[in-house]
């Protein structure tokens, strides 16, 4: 029993220092996630570095995090090495207790050894499970810090997507309307401002204005990567939010400038865990002027990418991203400056292909080469987040606007060249 009475003082001690542990471990993994981030960047961007000769700062950026790294880890160690000793002592403390208390002055009978080696046998077991855990609380804490981060980002609203919510879309003919839309990333820094539009089904359209204008913006807004805070997206007339995110989609091909590639052979890039028949994968590679890229590698169809496709230039790379959207044969195309990266003749092949398959389907282009847009239906002009002009190629250059005014200075440029 008088034992005992060191528990609460055992749990206190530890509740307290654990405390401190843990918000020490918070502080040093935000600092590791620092750490973390420089090698990736250091690694991915080691050519630039080297172009810049960057090379000696960047060590010295390099010993700094280290440095601050090392001070965050240090107060752990200091933490986890005198909790154990606490506990040892605690121990050695009940132990004694023990001993003094049976002595014949103090309950005046006299006490056999044996017996006393049991009293001090059950101490030992009493502590010994507290020991197992503090001689782990520096990885229980690194855990727990490590599963509130991942808590963190879980319950974040934007990764809750419940994919099988809303109503599915079997087919949809393709109709995008933009209702007064409002959207910020982040408070009421608005990148788009009341932004309306109405492309119909079947029509292609093109977004022009300078960057951060608020182009790929609306494109993330039809994927349903972001929730807007004012106005309304309607696909075929219906409100995005009331769609399944799953379905929707399924009916969306987007191809970005820098598309990504996984570590895996040409033909799952292409697939992305759906079966294709080898007839529609021929077509679809064919479609994208990709069968001479394709099937010149050693493998064909087969080989597999380095990781986020270094093995492959930045034009191949599209082209395997032409093929994959070609594949899926979406409703709706969006072409995100796609064609930036690959040499005229080639894209020239490629528009001719996507004029063909996207006949009766939406498609929507941003490019900063104007030559690629001057034969859509309609091209909207953002400026700041806000529409300024809508019309088709001849219409716009009429009125002498922001359009007119960047197609002269596109082809001044063109000419000087």
């Amino acid at each position: 029993l008088l034992t005992f009475l060191l528990l609460p003082f055992i749990i206190f001690t530890s509740y307290i220092i654990t405390k401190i542990i843990n918000k020490v471990y918070e502080y040093s993994k935000v600092v590791r996630t620092k750490v973390n981030v420089f090698l990736a960047e250091s690694i991915y961007g080691v050519r630039l570095i080297k172009i810049f000769n960057r090379q000696y700062e960047k060590q010295k950026e390099c010993e700094k995090l280290n440095e601050e790294f090392w001070r965050s880890r240090l107060p752990i160690g200091f933490f986890t090495g005198i909790l154990p000793a606490v506990m040892t002592i605690l121990e050695n403390l009940g132990i004694s207790i023990v001993i003094w208390a049976c002595v014949d002055k103090w309950f005046g009978i006299q006490i056999e050894v044996g017996v006393l080696y049991v009293f001090i046998t059950y101490i030992k077991q009493i502590f010994e499970p507290i020991n197992r855990i503090i001689e782990n609380i520096e990885t229980v804490q690194d855990s727990f810090v490590s599963i509130d981060k991942i808590y963190e980002i879980l319950d974040h609203k934007e990764y809750l997507e419940d994919l099988e919510k809303g109503e599915k879309l079997e087919e949809i003919k393709g109709k995008i309307e933009f209702k007064n839309v409002w959207f910020a990333y982040e408070d009421e820094n608005w990148v788009l401002k009341d932004v309306s539009f109405v492309i119909e089904p079947g029509q292609s359209i093109a977004l022009v204005g300078k960057t951060g204008s608020g182009k790929t913006t609306i494109t993330n807004l039809i994927n349903r990567f972001y929730e807007i805070q004012k106005g309304e997206i309607l696909i075929d007339g219906k409100n995005i939010k009331e769609i399944n995110i799953h379905s929707l989609r399924q009916k969306i091909g987007t191809i970005l400038q820098d598309p990504f590639i996984f570590a895996k052979s040409v033909r799952e890039n292409i697939e992305l865990n759906k079966k294709i028949e080898d007839e529609e994968l021929e077509k679809a590679i064919e479609f994208a002027s990709a069968e001479e890229f394709i099937h010149s590698l050693p493998k064909g169809l087969d080989e597999i990418a380095k990781e986020q496709g270094s093995s492959y230039s930045a034009g191949q790379k599209q082209l395997i991203a032409f093929a994959r959207i070609f594949a899926h044969n979406p409703s709706i195309f969006i072409l995100d400056e796609a064609t930036a990266n690959i040499d005229t003749n080639t894209e020239q092949l490629i528009q001719k292909s996507i004029d063909e398959i996207s006949k009766n389907k939406t498609s929507i282009f941003i490019a900063h080469r104007l030559s690629t847009i001057v034969n859509v239906d309609k091209i909207i002009v953002l400026d700041h987040g806000t529409i300024i002009e809508q019309g088709n190629h001849t219409q716009l250059l009429k009125t002498g606007g922001y359009y007119s005014k960047l197609y002269q200075a596109y082809y001044t440029s063109l000419a000087a060249t």
